[in-house]
């Protein structure tokens, strides 16, 4: 016994549902919340069509496919792009083997602080990367903050080529075919050590 349901979907029993549950006949009955018992031949064709729709096999009849155009298709194509930029993906490095990223405006205030302990005569700077709490000299994390914000910027360009290209296109197959998650640059890798000094003054004294 195959039943359908607007909100479960398709449900097969061994046996008819009993008086408890709300049963119909019709289509107008499933769309108010009934559980609809399908025909041998309307079973036969979801059997056939697995992916068909409700309707579909009610009717035992597939719509038919809308017609994309190349708009959609351009559309579509970039919102995947955006979504690839702005994923795991594109914006991580490493850091002792571990996934990060730091945010432009987490860069931004890394950089300020740089340039604000080199301004009072600092040689090194303390931050937090990847859960790590770290000491390095301004120069190893202007470094670091460089490559990564190089890194970025690559991506950058690859993302806006890859915009730029699918924008050239002429027909929906070159535009669903295409691939965007080609052609970043290799991830940057970090490694880093804990400050020990920072994580005890950071505990609490007992007497």
């Amino acid at each position: 016994m195959l039943y359908m349901h607007k909100q479960i979907g398709f449900w097969e029993c061994e046996e008819l549902l009993p008086d408890s549950y709300l049963t119909g006949t019709t289509f107008e009955e499933y769309e108010n919340g009934s559980y609809v018992l399908l025909s041998d031949e309307q079973v036969a064709f979801r059997a056939a069509h697995p992916d068909a729709s409700q309707m579909e096999v009610w009717n035992m009849q597939l719509l038919p496919v809308p017609v994309r155009t190349v708009e959609q298709a351009v559309q579509d194509k970039l919102m995947q792009i955006d979504m690839y930029d702005r994923s795991e993906a594109v914006n991580s490095f490493i850091v002792n083997g571990v996934s990060a990223w730091l945010a432009p405006d987490v860069r931004a205030n890394y950089r300020s602080s740089i340039e604000s302990a080199e301004l009072l005569g600092e040689s090194n700077i303390t931050f937090i990367i990847a859960g790590i709490v770290a000491t390095s000299t301004l120069q190893e994390a202007r470094i670091m903050l460089a490559k990564i914000q190089r890194y970025a910027d690559g991506c950058t360009i690859v993302t806006e080529t890859h915009k730029a290209n699918v924008n050239s296109l002429s027909t929906v197959r070159e535009i669903e075919a295409y691939d965007y998650t080609v052609g970043y640059p290799e991830k940057e890798s970090f490694e880093i050590h804990h400050n020990p000094e920072v994580l005890n003054r950071n505990k609490k004294v007992t007497v």
